[in-house]
């Protein structure tokens, strides 16, 4: 009885190792081929999975390029903007200053003058001078009277470089420029005392006015100053009168040289 047994285990046995043995042949023979066929689909959406990350990431670099290139660019046409702005206004500073240049000169028009530009004004230069913007290029010379508005006398060229020259103005404190009182046709002599005033010294009994003018003596009549206030003292024989500019140097931007 148990050799019986026994033989029927053996055979089960047996049984079980051949159908692993077959299934494992069929495993064996099919595998490669599976794997042949599985391994270029994977290989595909593998590539296809790393190429579209590759595009998003790309596209977040090109997105955030042009993100930076739009903003300077919009920098750069906010410049060019400001810059054509200011030059219009420029241009347009420039265009109604010729036009008043042009209506100046109409004023005097039997004289001749060199048109100049003013660098610096007393504010920026010492002694009540002007800084003007032609020399020597021009034929400036020392000693040319200097005018603002044409015909208002201001003062004269001191110093002449290439293509500057300095401009002592009359009312320089110490200064002295001769000058006729226009309603008393009296001549005196105006003493610069700075910033555009002047001071004079005329005899005690002569009527002065407020307003009055002093001009060049001649028949010219361009205006010097005009008088601001007298004082009296009656221990002197002599009064003094203050005057001032009509022109104020330090808002000047061009002056006109007499030839």
């Amino acid at each position: 009885m148990n050799y019986l047994h026994d033989k029927a285990r053996r055979s089960k046995r047996i049984k079980y190792f051949a159908g692993f043995a077959v299934v494992l042949a069929i495993a064996l023979f099919f595998t490669p081929k599976i794997v042949a066929r599985i391994a270029p689909t994977g290989h595909t959406l593998l590539g296809r999975f790393f190429h579209f990350k590759q595009n998003i990431v790309l596209d977040a670099d090109d997105m955030f390029l042009s993100k930076k290139s739009l903003i300077a660019r919009k920098i750069d046409l906010e410049e060019q903007v400001a810059t054509l702005s200011a030059q219009i206004e420029q241009d347009k500073i420039t265009a109604a200053q010729e036009i008043k240049i042009q209506e100046e000169l109409a004023q005097a028009p039997e004289k001749k003058f060199v048109v100049a530009g003013v660098l610096a004004t007393p504010t920026a230069s010492p002694y009540d001078t002007l800084v003007i913007d032609v020399g020597e290029n021009v034929g400036i010379k020392r000693g040319m009277r200097v005018f603002a508005h044409v015909v208002i006398p201001i003062g004269y060229v001191s110093d002449v470089y290439a293509k500057t020259s300095n401009v002592i103005l009359y009312s320089t404190p110490g200064e002295h420029t001769e000058a006729m009182l226009s309603s008393v046709e009296l001549r005196t002599e105006l003493i610069g005392r700075g910033g555009g005033n002047f001071e004079a010294h005329v005899p005690i009994d002569v009527p002065i006015t407020n307003g009055e003018q002093a001009v060049v003596p001649g028949l010219s009549g361009q205006i010097l100053a005009v008088v601001g206030d007298s004082t009296r003292n009656p221990r002197d024989p002599f009064q003094k009168v203050l005057l001032v500019s009509p022109a104020n140097a330090q808002n000047l931007s061009y002056v006109y040289l007499e030839q």
